[in-house]
């Protein structure tokens, strides 16, 4: 997640100065060359403008280059190749924010995908939190089903008479 004024405020606590639009031209400029992606939240414009955006790289090796971490974000590097591989099938894609988040909502012929990544779903909260953002983005769209892609489990949850999907990432990629 990023927004213009968080990106502001890190660079002026670092005594930089820059401006909101020096910025939003950047990063607009990065859109333009293909080289990151911003992704708004489902809603209204007003909603889409105000509230913050997740950015996804062209490339995951220029997320590692640039990160200052030296343990590898599985989950996120997950996200963005599922993010890479949606695009090349629609370019309107959304994330969903009720009180759980879904990573990905887009509409194909009146069919509407909702799909949320995480590396590691063994852990129960973890696979709650996901089942749960799912649930309600389905009650909210009414879809009867949704993808929950990971590293390894492969199962068929049924939830209220929905059914989500748990694929492991190598098999979503080759169907």
């Amino acid at each position: 997640m990023f927004s213009f004024n968080r990106i502001y405020n890190d660079f002026k606590s670092q005594g930089l100065s820059i401006s909101k639009n020096t910025i939003y031209e950047y990063i607009t400029y990065m859109e333009n060359a293909f080289t990151i992606f911003t992704v708004p939240i489902y809603g209204k414009i007003k909603d889409r403008i105000r509230n913050h955006r997740k950015i996804y790289g062209i490339d995951i090796g220029i997320k590692k280059m640039m990160d200052d971490s030296f343990s590898i974000d599985s989950g996120k590097i997950y996200e963005n190749i599922v993010y890479l591989n949606t695009r090349k099938m629609n370019k309107n894609i959304f994330y969903f924010k009720g009180k759980q988040e879904v990573d990905f909502y887009y509409s194909i012929n009146k069919k509407d995908t909702l799909i949320n990544v995480s590396y590691d779903i063994s852990d129960t909260p973890t696979k709650k939190r996901e089942i749960e953002g799912l649930t309600e983005a389905m009650d909210f769209f009414g879809a009867k089903e949704s993808l929950l892609i990971n590293n390894e489990l492969e199962q068929e949850i049924n939830v209220n008479g929905k059914k989500i999907y748990a694929v492991p990432l190598w098999k979503w990629l080759i169907q």
